[in-house]
């Protein structure tokens, strides 16, 4: 494993068969995006600015997940191809979640809590819970049945 420095103070990490050809490309940066950064290279194609995704480079897949949710590390074992759907049912829970789990909200009676799944863009109520906790459990459990091993669990040991 090898270190590629980028723009901010942060580093790629790259599988050294990687590192050649991932350096010879020049001058790399660190791209933010809603939870993560993303390595970025911009270069000039026919008089425009366009620009490539390190891992996007080393693959060549047009969509990729980074299984551990570090965009930055870009070693093979980390990475796998996915659809853009696959890759969405991937995210981490929200910035502005107050229950602490993903799926999980306050009902509106306030002494519940309802879990609740989107599959294929569609809400799917999966009951009341007086914790939590067992919110977060039913979670996971539709999670993992309805997308597998893109699914992001809130308790992911216990599911493994």
């Amino acid at each position: 494993m090898k270190k590629i420095p980028l723009s901010r103070g942060l580093v790629a990490l790259v599988d050294d068969e990687d590192y050649d050809r991932v350096v010879t490309v020049g001058k790399w940066y660190a791209n933010p995006s809603d939870r993560t950064f993303y390595a970025r290279k911009n270069f000039w194609r026919d008089g425009r600015c366009t620009s490539i995704r390190m891992h996007n480079l080393i693959t060549g897949w047009p969509y990729v997940d980074h299984i551990n949710g570090n965009g930055l590390d870009n070693r093979r074992a980390n990475l796998r191809p996915a659809t853009q759907a696959q890759n969405a049912k991937n995210r981490r829970r929200r910035s502005d979640n107050t229950s602490g789990f993903k799926g999980v909200s306050r009902h509106r009676d306030r002494r519940r809590w309802a879990a609740a799944i989107y599959i294929a863009g569609r809400r799917r109520h999966l009951g009341l819970f007086n914790d939590p906790t067992d919110a977060a459990k039913a979670y996971d459990a539709a999670a993992s049945k309805a997308f597998g091993e893109f699914a992001h669990l809130n308790f992911p040991k216990e599911n493994a």
